[in-house]
C-alpha cells in the first residue's frame, strides 16, 4: 500500500472514531470503491455517449421533424453551447457544495431532459430541452474528474485517470454506432433518449446513495455556509465568462456556413471582446478593489471583499495549467477532425449507410482501448509530461494519413482511414490519460472540479473551432466525387497543423510534473492535526469532528481576508 493511500485510511480510521460512518458501511470512504467509481464512470460515459450518437443522428432529426439541415444542426449546436458556456461554472460550484452532490443532481436533470426530449413534439421545444441537457452534462464532467482524484491517490489515481479518459472519449465513438444504429429504427433518435433516460437515473440513485448522501452527512453543518458562498461567486465575471463562451460557440457553428453574416461575425467580435474582459477582470479584481475601496462605502467594500472570482488566480498560475489548456484546445480540435472524417467521408463520398460508416469508427475505439490499458496497468511506463508529448506526437502521425485522401484510390478507408482512426486512437489516449493527471492533479486542492471544468471549456472551444473549419473547407453546395475528396483532403492538412500545434506546445510550454510527494506529506499533517485534536482532552468531541470533516474546506476559508480569493 501507497503512503498515499494509507495516510487515507489513517484519516478515515479518525474519522471513524468520531462518529462517521463505520468500517462495515457501505457509506464508508474506503468500501465499495470501485464500485462507486463504476457509477462516476456510468455517469460520464452517458453524457459522451449521446453526444456521440448526436452527431449521426441529426440527419433523423431532420427526416421526422420536416425541417433543414441547418435547423436540424441545432439539436447538437444547442446542446454544445450550454455545456462549453457552464461547465466551468458548475465545476466552482462542485468544489463549493460538494462534487457528490453536485454529481447526483446534473445526472438526474440529464436523464429527465432526455425524457423530455424523445416525447416533446415539436424542434422548438427539442432544442430547449437540448440546452438544458448540455447544462446538466456540464455539471458531470468536472465533478467526475474531482471525484475520482478525491477516491484514489498515487500510482492508483493514474490508473483510474487512465480508465476514466479511456471510457469518457472512447464512448463518443461507440455513441456513433449506437446512434446509427438507432437511426434503422421506427423511432430513430427517440430510441436513444429513452435509453439514456432510464440509465440515467439508475445511475442517479446510485451516485446519491454511495457518494452524495455520505458527503452530505459529513458536512451538514457546514452546508448553509456553503450555500452562502456559492451566492457569493462573482457575478459579473461569471455572466461575462458564461456570455463570452456561449457566443463563440455560436459565432464558430454559424460561421462553418459563411463569415459574411452578421449571425457569425457579430458574436464573435462580441465574444472576444466579453472573454478579454473576464480575464482582466479576473486577474485584475485585487486591483479593481483596492481602487474602488475611497469611493464605495465600508459595506460595499465587506462585500466586494468577500465574493469569490469565477477562475482564482491560484488555478491559473497552477504549475502547467495553462501550458494544458493550450494543448488541449489544438490537441482535442485535432482528435474530431479525424472522428468527423472517418465517418463523414464514408457517407458523403463512399456512399456508405450511416450505420455502415459509424462502424468504421470502430479502429479509433480499439486505439483508445489497448493505449488506456497499457497505461492502466502499467502507469510508470511515461512521466505525465513526455505522456502529452508522445500522444501528440502519434496522433500527428495519425492525421498525416488524412492529407492523401484524394490521391489513393481503391480501398482507401483500409490505406488510409483505418491507420489514421487506429493512431489517432492510441494518441488520444495517452494524452487524455496524463492531461487529466497533470491538469487536475497539479492543481490546489479546493479547485480539483474547478480544473477540470476550466480544461474541458478549452477542449470544446477546440472542437468547435474544429468543426467550424470542416464546414467552411467542405462547403455547402453539391459537388462531385473528386472535388469532395479533394476537399476533405484539405480538412486533413487542418487536422495536421492542429496535431503538430499541439506537438510543438507540448514540448516547448509543459513542465515536469510535482512530485506526488508533496500531497502525501500535507495528507499526513492532516492526520496529525486530528490525531493531536483526539489527545487533547480540552478538545470537544464536536471541535475534533469538524477538524476531520473540514480539512479541504477549512483551508479555502483562511483566504477570506484575500480580495479576490475564495471567500
Amino acid at each position: 500500500m501507497s503512503q498515499a493511500e494509507s495516510s487515507s485510511n489513517s484519516l478515515n480510521e479518525v474519522a471513524e472514531k468520531e462518529g462517521e460512518f463505520p468500517i462495515e458501511s457501505i457509506f464508508h470512504p474506503n468500501r465499495l470503491k470501485h464500485f462507486k467509481f463504476l457509477c462516476i464512470l456510468s455517469a460520464l460515459a452517458l453524457d459522451f455517449m449521446s453526444l456521440g450518437a448526436m452527431i449521426v443522428l441529426v440527419q433523423d432529426v431532420e427526416k421526422r421533424f420536416n425541417i433543414s439541415a441547418t435547423k436540424a444542426s441545432w439539436s447538437l449546436t444547442s446542446y454544445v453551447i450550454t455545456f462549453a458556456g457552464f461547465i466551468a461554472f458548475f465545476g466552482r460550484v462542485g468544489d463549493i457544495v460538494g462534487n457528490g452532490m453536485m454529481m447526483s443532481i446534473s445526472i438526474g436533470v440529464f436523464g429527465i431532459c432526455s425524457l423530455l426530449c424523445a416525447v416533446i413534439p415539436n424542434f422548438v421545444g427539442f432544442a430547449v430541452f437540448r440546452a438544458f441537457q448540455g447544462m446538466a452534462g456540464a455539471g458531470i464532467v468536472p465533478c467526475s474528474y474531482a471525484l475520482v482524484n478525491s477516491m484514489f491517490a498515487g500510482e492508483n489515481l493514474q490508473r483510474y485517470f487512465s480508465i476514466l479518459s479511456s471510457i469518457g472519449s472512447g464512448t463518443i465513438g461507440v455513441g456513433f454506432v449506437i446512434g446509427g444504429a438507432f437511426a434503422e429504427t421506427k423511432i430513430g433518435y427517440k430510441a436513444l433518449f429513452y435509453m439514456v433516460f432510464g440509465a440515467s437515473i439508475l445511475t442517479c440513485m446510485l451516485i446519491l446513495l454511495l457518494i452524495g448522501y455520505p458527503e452530505y452527512v459529513r458536512v451538514k453543518s457546514d452546508y448553509s455556509a456553503r450555500f452562502k458562498r456559492v451566492t457569493k461567486l462573482d457575478v459579473i465575471g461569471s455572466f461575462t465568462f458564461i456570455s463570452g463562451s456561449v457566443l463563440l460557440v455560436v459565432a464558430l457553428t454559424d460561421g462553418g456556413d459563411s463569415w459574411k453574416k452578421p449571425s457569425a461575425y457579430v458574436p464573435l467580435v462580441i465574444s472576444i471582446i466579453l472573454m478579454a474582459a473576464f480575464f482582466a477582470w479576473n486577474l485584475g479584481y485585487q486591483k479593481v478593489l483596492s481602487l474602488l475601496k475611497p469611493h464605495i462605502s465600508t459595506g460595499a467594500y465587506k462585500y466586494m471583499e468577500s465574493v469569490s472570482v469565477l477562475i482564482p488566480k491560484e488555478l491559473l498560475y497552477a504549475h502547467n495549467f495553462a501550458p494544458v489548456l493550450l494543448v488541449s484546445f489544438f490537441a482535442f480540435a485535432a482528435f474530431m477532425v479525424v472522428m468527423y472524417t472517418v465517418v463523414n467521408y464514408s457517407i458523403s463520398v463512399e456512399g456508405d449507410a450511416v450505420i455502415v460508416a459509424a462502424v468504421k469508427i470502430m479502429p479509433l475505439i480499439v486505439g483508445l482501448m489497448l493505449a488506456n490499458t497499457t497505461i492502466a496497468f502499467h502507469q510508470t511506463i511515461l512521466k505525465p509530461k513526455n505522456g502529452l508529448i508522445v500522444g501528440t506526437f502519434v496522433c500527428t502521425l495519425g492525421c498525416a494519413f488524412l492529407t492523401a485522401l484524394k490521391e489513393v484510390n481503391g480501398n482507401l478507408y483500409w490505406k488510409l482511414l483505418l491507420l489514421s482512426a487506429f493512431l489517432a486512437g492510441i494518441g488520444g489516449a495517452v494524452y487524455f490519460s496524463y492531461m487529466l493527471s497533470m491538469a487536475i492533479g497539479d492543481a490546489p486542492m479546493e479547485y480539483k472540479a474547478l480544473a477540470g471544468g476550466v480544461v474541458q471549456t478549452a477542449s470544446q472551444f477546440g472542437n468547435e473551432v474544429a468543426l467550424s473549419v470542416i464546414v467552411s473547407l467542405l462547403g455547402n453546395g453539391k459537388t462531385n466525387r473528386k472535388e469532395l475528396r479533394k476537399r476533405y483532403q484539405n480538412v486533413g492538412y487542418f487536422a495536421i497543423a492542429c496535431a503538430a500545434m499541439a506537438f510543438i506546445s507540448a514540448i516547448t510550454t509543459l513542465r515536469d510534473q510535482l512530485e506526488p510527494s508533496d500531497d502525501e506529506e500535507q495528507q499526513n499533517a492532516s492526520v496529525h492535526s486530528v490525531k493531536g485534536c483526539e489527545s487533547d482532552e480540552s478538545t470537544t468531541h464536536q471541535q475534533c469532528q469538524v477538524t476531520v470533516v473540514q480539512v479541504g474546506f477549512e483551508e479555502e476559508e483562511k483566504m477570506k481576508s484575500q480580495p479576490g480569493r475564495i471567500a
